[in-house]
């Protein structure tokens, strides 16, 4: 493993190929979902984890990947905030103030993907998604006047 360029390893694999950048390094980018794994499999049980005759997650109760999304997306605006409440970031309360209804624009089309979940996942993923509600109100409260009040 290795630290790599998005832009330039991860197109690696098609520049490579179609003699656009000869020296590309292709990558792979695990996602965030790789800390419910921790040990090195086979293709064979990947295969069969992917086919649900296997499981190699580590942490059977681990959140919905559209919940860990959303989670990523709250910490990354609580990090904004506070950088700009430091002066290191040059931006408005008002693209902060998007910021957030993008987010709660997410919570409520996945509010109705959840129709689709069965009951109990249904229950937990729907309470999950108020909690992250209800900690975007905390890290930007309505309205946001001032950036410095909204910090947590």
């Amino acid at each position: 493993m290795a630290k790599s360029c998005i832009c330039h390893d991860l197109a690696g694999v098609a520049t490579l190929k179609h003699g656009i950048d000869k020296v590309a390094l292709p990558a792979v980018c695990c996602g965030p979902n790789i800390v419910n794994f921790t040990k090195v499999a086979s293709l064979e049980e990947m295969v069969s984890h992917i086919y649900g005759r296997l499981s190699l997650l580590t942490n059977p109760d681990r959140p919905h990947m559209f919940i860990r999304e959303l989670s990523l997306y709250v910490d990354y605006l609580r990090d904004e905030l506070q950088r700009a409440s430091d002066g290191l970031l040059d931006k408005t309360a008002k693209s902060f103030q998007e910021f957030k209804h993008n987010l709660n624009d997410a919570i409520e089309y996945y509010q109705g993907l959840a129709e689709e979940f069965s009951s109990e996942q249904k229950k937990r993923f729907l309470r999950e998604l108020d909690a992250l509600f209800e900690e975007i109100e905390k890290v930007l409260p309505e309205p946001a006047s001032a950036i410095s009040i909204a910090v947590i």
